[in-house]
């Protein structure tokens, strides 16, 4: 059986996390400050020790041991004694002038079984009647006799401290679980309130609302979500506009190739009886109007599976100056008839990777839409070219040229001049977006500039193949 865990909020898992976090750091200062306290001194007061008899033992040769034991005992609040194997003191010489000059049997005897029971000269212990007190002892040779080091440091009663410690740090604990809590509070609602708010306008944005207004906060990540929100959302009018505008594009489209089709197939019913010649005519006006139909559905159908990745197409080596002539050729009846005037500049066999039926249709989309806004001198322009890693495909026209700001949204699917050409090649007007599809998949780079009122260059790079 599965259970579906609701995930947390931000307020509750901030709020977790500081109570955490407060715990682990109170949990360390207790274990630190309280349990371990006593263990810690202890130890440290053991290297001190041995620092201590390790110094001694360095300068028991020297002139100033003596003196070195007078201030390693008044200023630490030690008790340094070098003794004989008897237990007579022999430093510090003031000691050893008077007439209590021997180490307390019960020490002497404790120091030298401590030293018996293990294999090294050195050894430390806690004394058995007075356990507030560490003894160092040493065994040495010491002007050419064996003497002992015995050095007792006593030590601080800490379980006072620690009983001290203890009140302290329950007062810090409930002081610092209660700031956390506050701090939690405050954090959370503080990064949650605008996510909470976001949250809520995506919601209306999601009903097609177009008015919220997503608003950042003081955070940085919060502020780029804003603005990201903010940016799909002019994106998606934009995208909404643009459906109604083809809508509306394709909806006048498709009526008026209806309207001829179904009033030349009355014309014939009704008026042209067996008049073959009009009949011919009407004919082939509803076959025109048929393929331009047909046409506007092909574009709307391509451009449907290029934007969903529907069409996976095979790309290998194609000789892209035969693709680009063979292209040219088609409109050869435009300057035959039509007085178009194309000039021609292509580099013979030019080869790159690409799918080749996709490489006809984009140039066939550039030449035609070169023909349906070139100027009245219809003339254009059309070059392949190789150059160091590529080679560039050009159609240039003479027509109005595009404005700097529209440049972009000419390769929109949605997007449709404001002007009207009556030009000899038929087209839905998506063919741009088909293009950019199309090269989009491929990986192309291709663009277009322009100048207002000298026309429109359009290009294509073609990877080279390197051998």
């Amino acid at each position: 059986m599965k259970f579906n865990i609701k995930p947390l909020s931000i307020k509750t898992k901030l709020t977790l996390f500081f109570a955490i976090f407060s715990l682990a750091i109170l949990g360390i200062m207790w274990i630190s400050q309280v349990l371990l306290l006593e263990t810690t001194y202890n130890n440290k007061k053991k290297n001190d020790l041995i620092f201590l008899g390790e110094e001694i033992t360095a300068n028991l040769d020297s002139s100033d041991l003596n003196i070195l034991i007078n201030q390693k005992s008044f200023g630490n609040n030690n008790n340094i004694y070098l003794l004989n194997q008897n237990g007579m003191v022999l430093l510090p010489i003031e000691i050893a002038s008077t007439s209590n000059n021997f180490l307390r049997s019960n020490l002497f005897n404790a120091m030298i079984t401590n030293l018996n029971n293990v294999d090294d000269d050195v050894v430390i212990y806690k004394l058995k009647d007075e356990s507030t007190s560490y003894v160092y002892c040493a065994k040495l040779i010491y002007n050419e006799e064996t003497v002992y080091l015995y050095i007792n440091s006593p030590l601080e009663p800490v379980k006072q401290t620690i009983a001290l410690l203890s009140y302290q740090l329950l007062i810090i604990t409930a002081i610092v679980i209660l700031l956390s809590m506050v701090l939690a509070i405050i954090f959370s609602n503080n990064i949650s309130k605008p996510v909470v708010q976001m949250s809520k306008a995506a919601k209306k944005l999601a009903k097609r609302d177009f008015n919220v207004v997503f608003v950042g906060s003081s955070y940085k990540e919060i502020n780029e979500l804003a603005e990201t929100l903010n940016y799909t959302k002019s994106e998606l009018m934009k995208s909404d506009d643009m459906q109604k505008q083809l809508i509306a594009n394709v909806s006048h489209d498709l009526k008026t190739p209806l309207t001829m089709i179904k009033a030349y197939a009355e014309m014939i019913r009704d008026l042209n009886g067996d008049d073959k010649v009009k009949r011919k005519k009407n004919t082939n006006i509803i076959i025109d109007e048929t393929d331009r139909l047909a046409a506007l559905v092909n574009d709307i159908l391509n451009i449907s599976k290029a934007g969903t990745g529907l069409d996976n197409f095979e790309k290998k080596e194609e000789n892209i100056s035969e693709i680009v002539m063979g292209i040219i050729e088609k409109f050869g009846v435009l300057e035959e008839y039509k007085s178009y005037k194309f000039i021609i500049d292509v580099d013979t066999d030019l080869f790159s990777i690409c799918n080749k039926e996709k490489m006809e249709q984009v140039i066939y989309n550039l030449i035609a839409n070169a023909v349906n806004y070139t100027g009245d001198d219809k003339k254009i322009t059309i070059s392949l070219k190789e150059f160091k890693d590529y080679i560039r495909f050009v159609v240039i026209d003479t027509g109005k040229g595009i404005p700097k700001e529209l440049l972009e949204n000419i390769w929109d699917r949605y997007y449709r001049s404001v002007e009207t050409h009556k030009r000899p090649i038929k087209g839905s007007g998506l063919g741009l977006s088909i293009v950019k599809s199309i090269l989009n998949a491929h990986g192309f780079n291709f663009g277009v500039d322009s100048i207002v009122g000298s026309g429109s260059s359009f290009y294509i790079d073609f990877p080279k193949i390197i051998d």
